[in-house]
This record gives structure tokens, C-alpha cells and sequence, in this order.
């Protein structure tokens, strides 16, 4: 069966004009509909092209782009019945009155997409983006852990503890890990704020945290100390005392650095005051977390 029989008869329809019109925007849309298939071919079929040869690849391409253009009812041959119809009157931006695109894209788009279902199952990207992509992630996480480091030292005070580590020199280790290419362990790190964000939702949408929650509410009568013994008892005390002055920097602009500085007193007092902190005395912790 010819499947191309429209296409046959439309071309023995036309003048010359038109004919020479209608090869002229195949064969744009043709080269348009490889340049994107090549592309898509290399990022994510790489092992297929290297394992049965470019060759083959060409002549699924090609036939990808006759099946799409020229095989009976397709798109182009309906533009074109039209254009010739109307003399090109009832035929301007039609493909984005049709497809809401222009028409190019709209075939390269269809071409691509016929290309992802004939190669099914032979997806995989080559060594050299595989390498590629391994070192920019390498570069990301080294410029993450820089760029806690910088913020360190434009403290007033190097503290030897970070939002993200107990110890600075963890981010000089994972600047070492990081550029050593023979250690894989970095290419499963993220970076730290999404780190955080994701740990934070996991905590809010954990169903246990409803649960407690709603016991504290409901069932055991709350007061300070009770809270401030659950904050010890699950080591979060020191890291609540930083948040409480993080959230709430409206307190100096209302009140003034000094009433700031009696409340972070009596953080210190309540919770700060014992051996196992970064801290030894008030004046080291005020110093480090004044705003």
C-alpha cells in the first residue's frame, strides 16, 4: 500500500512556483527535524548510536521525518492543500492557530517524540556526559562547602561550629573528598539549603509530629519547664536558642539592642548555663549571636 500517495498527487498538482515553495519548506522542516533528533540522540541514546553504528540512526531519522511529513494526512500535506486552495490567504500562523506553536517546532517536537517510542528501552547517556556531569556536581558541592567557609570568616568571631557542622573542618574534608576524582562519595550529596528544606518538611509532614502535638494540647499540661526539659532531652537547646533570635530580629528594631540583650540573658541563664556547650561564658555567646 502507498502511503504516500497524496503526496505524490498534491507535487503533480502544483506550478512551478508552488512546487519549488513546497520542496523548499520540506526541506527546511527536514533539517530542522534531524538537528533535534541528533541532539536528543546524543544526550540520551548514546550506548544505541554507539553499539549499531550512525548509520542506523540515519535511516531511522529518515524514516521518522517521511512517516511525519509526507505519508497521507499528515500535518504538512494538510497546510499545504490549504495553501494552495486559498493561495496562501487562509494559511498564515496556522500552525498556531492549530498547535499553538510554530511550525517547525511543531514538527520537530513530533519528531522527537516518535523517536523516544522507536527507541524505547535503549535509553543511557555516554561516558563523556556521564564524566561531564560528575565533575560539575563535584564543582557544585565544592563551591557549597566554600561558601559556608567564607561566611565563617566574615563573622566577628571564627566560630569552629556552621549552621550545617559541629566542626569547620568537616567542609575542608568534603572540599578534599570532593576534588579527589577517584572517591564516588560526594556524587550523592546535595547541597545544604536543599538538604535542610527537605529535612524540614520531612519533620512537618512527619504524622508522628501531628501525634505529639496534639498530645501536648490535649493530655499533658504544658508549661516552660516542661518544654524546656523536652528541648534537652532531644539535644535541640542550643539550636532553639539560635532560632529564637534568628525569627524574631523585630525585637531590636522595637525595642532596642539592649532589651535584646536581656532576653538572650536569660536564654543563657535558663538553658546555655552548663559544661557541654560551644560557649563557656555569656559575653563569648552574646558576641556571637547579637544582631
Amino acid at each position: 500500500m502507498n502511503q504516500f500517495k497524496q503526496y505524490e498527487n498534491l507535487k503533480a498538482n502544483m506550478n512551478k512556483t508552488q512546487l519549488a515553495e513546497f520542496n523548499r519548506n520540506g526541506r527546511f522542516l527536514e533539517v530542522a527535524m534531524y538537528t533535534e533528533m541528533i541532539r536528543l540522540a546524543d544526550l540520551e541514546y548514546a550506548p544505541f548510536i554507539d553499539g549499531n553504528g550512525h548509520p542506523i540512526f540515519y535511516e531511522l531519522a529518515m524514516e521518522i521525518v517521511d512517516e511525519i511529513l509526507y505519508s497521507d494526512n499528515s500535518e504538512f500535506l494538510k497546510y499545504w492543500k490549504l495553501h494552495i486552495a486559498t493561495n496562501g490567504k487562509a494559511t498564515d500562523n496556522y500552525f498556531h492557530y492549530m498547535f499553538d506553536t510554530c511550525m517547525d517546532w511543531y514538527f520537530m517536537t513530533e519528531a522527537t517524540k516518535e523517536l523516544k517510542i522507536q527507541l524505547k528501552g535503549h535509553e543511557g547517556k555516554s561516558e563523556e556526559l556521564v564524566e561531564r556531569a560528575e565533575i560539575e556536581h563535584r564543582m557544585k558541592m565544592i563551591l557549597d562547602d566554600l561558601k559556608v567557609i567564607k561566611g565563617q570568616l566574615e563573622e566577628e568571631t571564627l566560630a569552629k561550629h556552621t549552621a550545617y557542622s559541629d566542626s569547620l573542618d568537616v567542609h575542608f574534608n568534603n572540599i578534599e573528598i570532593a576534588t579527589n576524582l577517584a572517591d564516588k562519595e560526594c556524587l550523592g550529596w546535595i547541597e545544604y539549603e536543599i538538604e535542610k528544606e527537605s529535612q524540614e518538611e520531612k519533620g512537618v509532614m512527619h504524622p508522628k509530629v501531628k501525634e505529639i502535638i496534639d498530645l501536648l494540647n490535649s493530655e499533658v499540661e504544658v508549661d516552660g519547664e516542661t518544654i524546656q526539659y523536652i528541648v534537652e532531652q532531644v539535644g535541640m537547646h542550643e539550636q532553639l536558642g539560635k532560632q529564637l533570635l534568628a525569627c524574631y530580629p523585630s525585637i531590636v528594631t522595637d525595642h532596642g539592642q539592649e532589651l535584646l540583650e536581656k532576653i538572650a540573658k536569660k536564654v543563657w541563664d535558663d538553658i546555655y548555663n552548663n559544661d557541654t556547650l560551644t560557649f563557656n561564658t555569656f559575653e563569648e555567646y552574646w558576641n556571637g549571636f547579637k544582631l
